[in-house]
């Protein structure tokens, strides 16, 4: 019953259309060529693996499987700063206290982040990078659930105009450089984010002369189960364009050597 649910879903039955209109053009190809027929099949594999638990969680995979656990690095210190990075909030205004305004990716970040704080014996400052719309930022909200977990004001430092991932990595070089706590050439700090986001961050943060311990976060390869393996669903095209977007920050990077995708998104 639940795969029969699956295969109702919009999207599978985007998928069904597929087959039938693949079927259709094999059956006609004596009349509207071999062409015709490739082109449909080969619309319908990569429907179906962008689309399809199986091919959205291989994507995923290729992005996380170097961040799949969290450590302190070796040469790491307690007192070393704590980067969290936002991952949106919704829409373009936001009461200071409204929390529910962050997106799920930035609660998620947030919280880990905290859990770190927590693990280093609150000693090391906080820097909460994420900009949007409106007068309340997404690092304002981020730094009201800090607040709330105990971290004190002088220890929170707000990188409020970030849109994305090269400006987080060049607005928080500018708050530590700023800082009493930034003595090094080199700064090390404690990165968290996604760990499908964490290639590009990773990335990013090390070019702009940071010396950084990745934190991921927000694991989203699995193994589902055998029989959902193959159905199409929205969570799995979701998830697929999640990491196409970040395979398309990696070979900007390539390309151009600055660590970006030409699109505003983190």
């Amino acid at each position: 019953m639940h795969y029969f649910k699956l295969l109702l879903e919009p999207v599978a039955l985007i998928w069904l259309g597929l087959i039938w209109l693949t079927f259709s053009l094999w059956r006609a190809r004596a009349v509207s060529g071999r062409r015709n027929w490739r082109i449909s099949v080969l619309l319908l594999l990569s429907f179906w693996f962008v689309a399809s638990p199986l091919g959205a969680n291989a994507l995923v995979w290729l992005l996380e499987r170097n961040y799949r656990s969290t450590q302190v690095c070796d040469g790491f210190a307690k007192t070393d700063a704590i980067v969290i990075l936002g991952g949106g909030k919704k829409g373009s205004n936001a009461d200071p206290d409204e929390i529910e305004a962050l997106m799920e990716t930035t609660l998620v970040r947030t919280y880990a982040g905290l859990r770190l704080w927590n693990q280093l014996e609150r000693a090391p400052m906080v820097v909460l990078s994420g900009g949007g719309y409106g007068d309340v930022r997404e690092a304002d909200l981020m730094a009201l659930l800090a607040t709330q977990a105990g971290v004190a004001h002088d220890q929170l430092l707000l990188e409020r105009d970030s849109m994305t991932t090269r400006q987080n990595a060049e607005g928080v070089g500018r708050l530590l450089s700023a800082s009493e706590a930034d003595s090094s050439e080199s700064e090390k700090i404690f990165l968290v984010t996604s760990a499908m986001h964490m290639p590009r961050a990773l990335a990013t943060f090390s070019r702009s002369g940071f010396n950084v311990c990745p934190w991921p976060v927000d694991q989203r390869a699995f193994r589902p189960d055998f029989g959902g393996l193959w159905i199409p669903s929205i969570r799995p095209l979701q998830k697929s364009s999640m990491a196409l977007h970040e395979f398309q920050g990696l070979l900007w990077y390539w390309i151009v050597g600055n660590g970006e995708a030409p699109v505003a998104s983190q």
